[in-house]
């Protein structure tokens, strides 16, 4: 009976000293995994790279182990701190499990070696093994063009703080593409020309008690859609911006009473059919029937009361006020 499959499956002795030959497995395919995953900017979220998949297809490799004998050791190493377990599906329904390494940098692969991993979404159904007829010191033209470039370390922090102040906003929020936001958000910092300080600057203020525009920023495309307005703000603060603005009021005020309303005072005309009423937005001109209010803060103040007079024959009061101002 024909019972060779070429495939071998191999661990680090010092791995299977410590913790066993069954973990040893594991924690070697998923050296593999997140290693592959690292180095294409996948899966970095909350400041770590995860590999995800459903118990079944964490088990498929292991043909010699049961998926109860799987899901056993992978508590077993989340229970020694070796495996980290996290949730970052899409919807509550979904079984895939999420694990990263509790101390990444000390179970990082270090090597140049091109590895052949299964072609599903997280390569699981088939254990990652190293292909020797690509294994070089640098990588082919044609391998190159199939890799993606990772996404920044800015960008990988940036994501990490997003999320965070997403969950202490709302524990309970279901997230979309989380594994997508590092890549989303340096594309947003690469082409939008964003720095790493004022986009820090920006999710702090969105996040900040009662802010008007951090409530529609749930992903980083909502947070680059309202980038430029929180920017703004942080220039210019609302209560700097609310404080200038009385300020210009005032002295616009200050400036439309010495101007107009000043000289104005001792100004009085009213018989039974033409009336002048002055008041502090502007000034009445009343002439029987007819009516027309003249602000102070139009364009053409004068010559429009001016002219109102003399075309409604008002030519006695138009001198007086010409005199006037």
């Amino acid at each position: 009976m024909d019972f060779f499959t070429g495939t071998s499956h191999s661990f680090d002795t010092g791995i299977a000293t410590e913790y066993g030959e069954k973990a040893a497995l594991l924690i070697h395919n998923f050296q593999l995994w997140i290693n592959y995953n690292a180095r294409l900017g996948k899966n970095f979220i909350e400041e770590r790279t995860w590999s995800y998949g459903t118990i079944e297809e964490i088990a498929a490799p292991f043909e010699y182990y049961s998926t109860d004998q799987i899901r056993r050791i992978l508590d077993k190493l989340v229970d020694k701190k070796v495996l980290k377990k996290g949730n970052y599906n899409e919807t509550q329904y979904k079984r895939t499990l999420w694990y990263s390494f509790e101390n990444e940098k000390m179970f990082r692969i270090r090597r140049n070696c091109q590895m052949e991993l299964a072609k599903l979404p997280n390569g699981y159904g088939e254990i990652a093994k190293c292909n020797k007829d690509i294994c070089t010191n640098t990588c082919t033209k044609k391998n190159k063009k199939k890799s993606l470039p990772p996404a920044s370390t800015a960008a990988q922090e940036v994501a990490s703080l997003l999320l965070k102040k997403l969950k202490e906003r709302n524990p309970k929020m279901v997230f979309k593409s989380l594994t997508q936001w590092p890549t989303q958000i340096d594309e947003m910092m690469r082409l939008d020309k964003r720095t790493l300080e004022e986009t820090k600057s920006v999710i702090e203020l969105t996040f900040s008690q009662d802010y008007f525009w951090g409530k529609p920023i749930k992903s980083p495309t909502s947070l680059r859609k309202f980038f430029d307005r929180v920017m703004e703000d942080i220039i210019h603060p609302p209560k700097a911006k609310r404080e200038e603005n009385q300020r210009e009021k005032k002295l616009k005020d200050e400036q439309i009473n010495q101007k107009w309303i000043t000289p104005l005072t001792n100004f009085s005309f009213n018989d039974r059919e033409r009336r002048i009423s002055i008041s502090s937005q502007g000034i009445g001109i009343h002439n029987g029937r007819d009516y027309e209010s003249v602000p102070y803060s139009s364009p053409g103040f004068k010559p429009t009361v001016l002219h109102r007079l003399k075309t409604w024959g008002m030519t006695d009061i138009m001198e007086r006020m010409e005199s006037t101002i």
